[in-house]
């Protein structure tokens, strides 16, 4: 076993959990769909939570070259950590209930949420520049930066088009950069 896949083998089992939660969660709201009053946002989040998850993932072969430390595996954690947390918020039990809103969770979630996805969004914009693999600012850092302010502005405002305008938006970029530009394993770190 080599120190990758000794320091991936935690990174992953985060990521399966959190996206285990996720699962086990939006099957319990289609076993319930007549009695949970479904919201778009929510669900968009939710879609959106598991394709950066696996997303996430397949960016890790990027890091296969990478001189592994303890304060590195440490800040690799945070990512799939942080997500994590972000899931749980999000599909907490009260989702997947008879009677329950997933607009009445996220609204009670919103703020904590869009916190923690915007400390996400700022970690895995620069884990590649941390971990010796890119440089500190390439092309897709504006991009990057535009997630992250997505991320603010949903902190600062609870207005339900201006949330629908902003999941939107960050689905659309997270499925257009996942689907062209990381077609690969290494996409990135080859580069």
């Amino acid at each position: 076993m080599s120190i990758f896949e000794f320091v991936l083998v935690m990174a992953s089992l985060i990521l399966a959990i959190g996206i285990t939660v996720l699962l086990r969660h939006v099957a319990l709201i289609i076993t319930n769909r007549r009695t949970i009053e479904l919201d778009f946002v929510a669900i968009s989040w939710m879609v959106f939570l598991f394709i950066i998850a696996t997303s996430m993932w397949w960016s890790f072969w990027d890091y296969s070259n990478v001189n592994w430390t303890y304060p590195l595996y440490m800040y690799l954690l945070m990512c799939p950590t942080l997500q994590f947390l972000a899931i749980s918020m999000l599909v907490s039990t009260d989702t997947s209930k008879p009677g329950a809103s997933l607009s009445a969770t996220f609204k009670r979630v919103r703020l904590p949420f869009m916190i923690l996805m915007a400390a996400f969004q700022v970690i895995v914009s620069w884990d590649g520049w941390v971990f010796g693999v890119e440089p500190f600012w390439n092309g897709l850092r504006a991009i990057q930066c535009t997630v992250i302010l997505i991320f603010v502005i949903g902190a600062l405002t609870s207005k339900q088009i201006v949330q629908k305008i902003l999941v939107t938006a960050i689905l659309s970029i997270e499925i257009i950069g996942t689907f062209l530009l990381r077609y690969l394993p290494g996409a990135y770190g080859a580069s």
